[in-house]
């Protein structure tokens, strides 16, 4: 169950990963695509204590 909630929000990563390395071999700039994945990473980590805070709370409940 967990798979398909984590799934999804490994696409975005795998596109823009691609993306930036086609771009890197064809001597195109990739900044954009590197722009985007720091843009996901710093989301990632600011809402990753409260995620954490919630589930403990979640699970301590029980």
């Amino acid at each position: 169950m967990l798979s398909l909630l984590v799934l999804p929000l490994s696409i975005p990563v795998l596109i823009f990963t691609t993306s930036a390395i086609n771009s890197a071999s064809l001597g195109i700039s990739y900044n954009a695509q590197l722009a985007i994945l720091s843009a996901m990473l710093l989301g990632s980590i600011t809402f990753t204590p409260l995620v954490i805070s919630l589930s403990l709370r979640i699970g301590g409940e029980g």
